[in-house]
């Protein structure tokens, strides 16, 4: 049984979630190529920082920028799964070897224009 197999059935039940899809996973974790629910994704790549290194909003201090812009902002995100598709949708499942890789960028423009 892989690992996040295991990870997948505590959060499903955490969530109050007895079902992954139509697996009942109250007694014995999903079997490998069960599909993974969007956000679930977050089981593969989840945060691993101690608590005293995080930025004050609680935040990996390794995406926080040098003061005095303390302030972050989100303005937006993508996220895909090109490889493994079920039912014709891209998507993860249980037992699948994945890769993260995020990419920051910075846009010079600000509220009222070009920074």
């Amino acid at each position: 049984m892989p690992p996040l197999a295991c990870k997948m059935q505590k959060l499903c039940l955490t969530l109050g979630r007895p079902y992954l899809g139509d697996v009942d996973v109250t007694t014995d974790p999903p079997p490998t190529g069960s599909r993974i629910p969007p956000g679930y994704h977050l089981v593969y790549f989840t945060p691993v920082s101690m608590e005293a290194i995080l930025g004050p909003d609680g935040s990996d201090a390794t995406f926080n920028p040098p003061a005095p812009f303390t302030r972050r902002m989100w303005a937006g995100g993508q996220m895909s799964w090109p490889l493994a598709t079920v039912d014709g949708k891209a998507c993860l499942v249980v037992g699948e070897e994945v890769e993260e890789h995020t990419r920051l960028s910075i846009d010079d423009r600000g509220y009222s224009g070009p920074a």
